[in-house]
């Protein structure tokens, strides 16, 4: 196997997407799964200026002060996801950039939803220990779950 189809296969295999710039900010580098995150075909985005297929991207940023972003939670299009952003340096001289990020939309979704969940629980317990009233909560098996004081 050629080596640049080789990298081609490691690269779209990567579960995050993977998006390369160069100097100029032209994408050299986007990988498949960054296409399906970003609903743009790899095809459509290699060649293009990053601010032209992602606008509001600030990967170009990396270009000019040459430091890390990592961790960054955005939200692009539908999803949320957590960029690492790096320069790519050779010789000491910063010849393009590097995003490499991951779709967690469905991880806030459940951590919202736990959220919620917390909160009716707590709302439960407040009924639960009403003063005037005895209260007794048993599962299905008629094992007590809660009670309160009263």
């Amino acid at each position: 196997m050629c080596l640049e189809r080789q990298f081609d296969t490691i690269i779209n295999s990567i579960y995050n997407g993977v998006i390369v710039i160069d100097r100029e900010g032209i994408i050299t580098v986007f990988n498949s799964r960054a296409g399906q995150i970003l609903g743009v075909s790899p095809p459509d985005a290699l060649g293009r200026h990053i601010r032209d297929v992602i606008p509001d991207s600030e990967l170009y940023k990396i270009l000019e002060g040459s430091c890390c972003e990592v961790n960054k939670k955005e939200k692009i299009g539908d999803a949320i996801v957590v960029v690492n952003w790096t320069p790519i340096v050779d010789g000491g001289e910063t010849i393009g950039a590097i995003s490499v990020f991951q779709d967690i939309t469905e991880l806030e979704n459940i951590a919202e939803e736990l959220e919620r969940v917390k909160e009716l629980k707590n709302t439960l317990e407040d009924v639960i220990e009403n003063p005037y009233e005895g209260i007794i909560v048993v599962d299905k098996e008629g094992i007590v779950t809660m009670i309160n004081e009263t």
